[in-house]
């Protein structure tokens, strides 16, 4: 039996098998607690140049541990810089860390007692996504913690292609702060396009955290709690800031509810006609400590007037000044909707290519899924309901973040959780079984291939009007095969 439902293409992000999901009431639920004597087991460690051109030298997790640049317990976790060694030309030896775990959603609550601070530091908590199909910022960039040298209000940032201007959202109205600037006082930073007119190249659409939400105050005073919301299907990034002590209690008690929290202190639109949510697809979580740079080095002057030196020279010769140059994290948990929670294993990310060399790329992946196969009726969604998509190509290492430069304005934990991230891969066929049985939904799309499907218009990240057809396949015990696409 077999039927066939045409519906205008705009609904995309919001198909399921059974029902739509509210993004903005479906509780979240907890996905991972990575904070936890195997911390580091959950993340791959940059070996490569700095594409921010900063004055670091990223060291692999076994250096890292010999030479006491990491270390994790059961309640907090270290990263730091070498704070002893006047070094060399090639930088100085830091950390920069991503997740195994690629995300399409998702609630992300830090805390930190010390963030890195100092004349020269560049410290950055945020999340991109990247393969040699989709090369940055085509999948964009979030980053949640951000700053430079001694200052004490972190930046919150987008970067994106074009397409993603958020000058409809109003500082007071939207969100608590206030927007930075562009290449002029007359000019706001609220373009998250990398190259957007009136805006330092890669400036993106950024907005100011609160006063001592990073710096010396932020860390004598003990630090504090940020929670940084994903959620394509409510159509919005938001990010809070607590000091410590003042966090909400449901953060504690792992039942975060975000619509309690008041306005956030940074706010970003995903609305269809002013940001698509195709923008941001699996990304990864970042953290990193880098000298210099692009953006250290635009803001040198004016944040260390008194160091007399350029900013390479100061943090290769001055160790001492290094002593704040860490992280200490607390708490990293991770949330996703209930009804998205998945338990798919982390998707695969290989070393970084050197520079100059050729891409480094993943195995293939099988567009024909194991469930597809099970003799048994099952439910086989060939689309998730929040914009995640179907990997069908080798996934190559990610390049890096690359820097803005811009002579901008001011600027209880547990081991890892089992329960991993929304995949951006069909379910295994564990996760199949169970699922809801009787009907199966394939989705044909005006294109070749899956990968067209998955990378339908990335220039522009509009939805085109064009239609789906869902077709509904009834088995009671029976083979089910992958079917034909249906095209309109």
């Amino acid at each position: 039996m077999q039927g066939a439902v045409i519906v205008p293409y705009g609904l995309c992000l919001l198909l399921a098998a059974s029902s739509a999901v509210d993004g903005t009431t479906e509780p979240y639920a907890l996905a991972e607690s990575y904070v936890g004597e195997d911390f580091f087991q959950h993340w791959d460690f940059w070996q490569t140049a700095d594409p921010t051109k900063g004055y670091v030298q990223y060291v692999d997790d076994t250096t890292a541990n010999t030479d006491g640049l990491i270390g994790a317990t059961a309640g907090s976790v270290f990263m730091a810089a070498d704070r002893e060694h006047i070094t060399g030309s090639g930088g100085r030896p830091s950390i920069r860390i991503q997740s195994k775990v690629q995300y399409n959603s998702g609630l992300f609550v830090v805390s930190l007692n010390h963030i890195p601070t100092g004349c020269g530091t560049w410290p950055a908590f945020w999340m991109y996504g990247e393969d040699a199909q989709h090369i940055w910022p085509r999948w964009g960039e979030y980053d949640i913690i951000e700053g430079v040298h001694r200052g004490a209000r972190s930046s919150t940032t987008l970067h994106t292609l074009e397409n993603c201007d958020q000058e409809p959202v109003d500082s007071g109205d939207d969100f608590a702060s206030s927007w930075m600037q562009g290449t002029t006082p007359a000019n706001t930073a609220d373009n998250c396009y990398v190259d957007a007119e009136g805006q330092w190249h890669n400036q993106g659409c950024s907005q100011l955290g609160p006063e001592n939400s990073m710096g010396p105050a932020f860390n004598a005073g003990g630090g504090g709690t940020y929670a940084a919301e994903w959620d394509p299907v409510a159509q919005h990034i938001r990010t809070w800031f607590w000091p410590a002590g003042s966090e909400p209690s449901d953060i504690a008690m792992h039942v975060p509810e975000p619509h309690t929290w008041g306005m956030p202190f940074s706010f970003f639109t995903l609305a269809s006609d002013t940001c698509s949510t195709r923008h941001f697809q699996n990304m990864r979580l970042v953290f990193d400590l880098t000298f210099c740079g692009d953006l250290g080095n635009a803001m040198w002057e004016s944040s260390c007037p008194d160091a007399k030196t350029t900013c390479d020279q100061f943090v290769a010769n001055n160790p001492r000044n290094m002593s704040e140059a860490y992280w200490s994290i607390t708490r990293l948990d991770t949330y996703q909707r209930k009804a998205l929670l998945g338990a798919v294993a982390p998707s695969p990310w290989p070393p970084p290519a050197q520079e100059g060399s050729p891409d480094v790329a993943a195995p293939a992946v099988d567009v024909a899924p194991a469930w597809a196969k099970q003799s048994s009726a099952t439910v086989v969604v060939a689309a998730v309901a929040v914009a995640a998509p179907i990997e069908t190509a080798s996934a190559a290492a990610p390049t890096a973040k690359p820097a803005p430069v811009a002579a901008a304005a001011s600027a209880p934990a547990t081991t890892m959780a089992p329960v991993a991230a929304p995949a951006t891969k069909p379910a295994p066929a564990a996760a199949a079984a169970a699922m809801p049985t009787t009907t199966a939904v394939w989705i044909g799309i005006e294109t070749t291939t899956l990968e067209e499907w998955n990378d339908w218009d990335d220039a522009t990240t509009e939805c085109r009007p064009r239609f789906l057809i869902f077709v509904f396949f009834i088995t009671i015990g029976g083979l089910l095969e992958a079917p034909e696409f249906l095209i309109v």
